[in-house]
């Protein structure tokens, strides 16, 4: 069910979501654009969602990423501009910024990590290279995991290792310790490049985004074969995101369309967003609770889903059908519901 809809003016690259009292009546949200960030803030007092713009945030250069920390209250970017910038929610004004933490590479995700205690960053570039980078600026390693491709985007799974996908065509475990980047040979391939990647159920499962037009379920254990192969869309898979407890998985696609199912492959929602129609899904990110979906377009426009109610009412009207009357017909045995 949508709940919340609109345009925040500019072609959206990612969004960010965070609920701070697991309430759908009271968030934040983060969404990059063209040239800065949209802040999106609903209140409990409020049916209507605040908008705020700060253009700039990297000086009116397109942001690529963009990531809120576990408190909700502060938020991470990066942009065309190969800066890296953390800022405060509520004022927009940026606390810290890392001029080049690529070393002449473009940032293509930022992540906080929170066993650092959010006072580190994930970066991913287009050179092929991973960096851990510290809020008080210190230097930390780069992982060479993916070699010189493209590395789309990096999640912190803990403070020194993280799931990875890339243009090489794999998704792969990343470790710190390990100067080859080789992250213990965990590698999950694809048919296609692979646009984004999450982690969930305590870093055990990973779901990933595929430009073969599927969404892969895998078990870091067992990297060989998907868990599940999660199709339906018509053109690449975008984006995606999965729960903190592995049960609910959800991803975009370049047809404008969502998906949402179960870790057992179980559709549990398909919907063409009111607002992105045109441009396809760039980001799905769902809310710690599992209640809150955000997916914003290339086009930009945004829209929340509230997946509570509509698992409510999905199991409402499972118990209405079985309360229907049994129908006898020349059959000996009813058809029961």
């Amino acid at each position: 069910m949508e709940i919340e809809s609109g345009h925040h003016g500019q072609a959206g690259r990612a969004g960010a979501l965070s609920i701070q009292d697991s309430s759908v009546s009271s968030w934040r949200a983060v969404v990059g654009n063209s040239n800065g960030i949209s802040l999106l803030t609903r209140r409990p007092s409020s049916d209507a969602v605040l908008q705020e713009t700060w253009p700039n945030i990297h000086n009116g250069h397109e942001v690529k990423h963009v990531d809120i920390d576990h408190s909700g209250v502060r938020f991470a970017t990066c942009a065309k501009d190969g800066v890296v910038n953390v800022g405060s929610l509520d004022s927009g004004r940026v606390l810290f910024s890392a001029p080049d933490p690529l070393r002449n590479g473009i940032a293509n995700s930022v992540r906080f990590i929170p066993s650092a205690n959010d006072e580190a960053l994930l970066v991913a570039s287009s050179h092929g290279r991973i960096r851990r980078v510290r809020l008080e600026g210190s230097e930390s390693l780069f992982l060479h995991g993916h070699g010189s491709e493209h590395v789309l985007r990096a999640v912190p799974m803990s403070a020194d290792i993280c799931a990875s996908c890339s243009t090489d065509r794999t998704a792969r475990i990343n470790d710190a310790r390990d100067p080859a980047g080789e992250g213990g040979g965990v590698v999950f391939k694809h048919p296609g490049w692979v646009y984004d990647v999450a982690v969930g159920a305590n870093d055990s499962l990973v779901v990933s985004a595929c430009r073969d037009s599927c969404a892969y379920l895998w078990d870091c254990r067992r990297p060989a074969e998907p868990l599940q192969v999660l199709g339906g869309f018509r053109l690449s898979v975008t984006c995606c995101d999965i729960s903190e407890n592995g049960r609910v998985i959800v991803a975009g696609s370049v047809d404008n369309s969502i998906r949402v199912w179960s870790d057992e492959g179980e559709l549990l929602h398909h919907n063409i967003p009111s607002t992105i129609r045109t441009g396809g899904v760039s980001s799905v990110s769902l809310s710690r609770d599992r209640q809150l979906l955000l997916v914003t377009g290339f086009n930009g426009g945004y829209t929340f889903f509230d997946l509570a109610k509509e698992q409510r009412d999905r199991a409402r009207m499972v118990t209405n059908a079985k309360r229907l009357p049994v129908v006898i017909t020349d059959v000996v045995t009813p058809f029961l519901w």
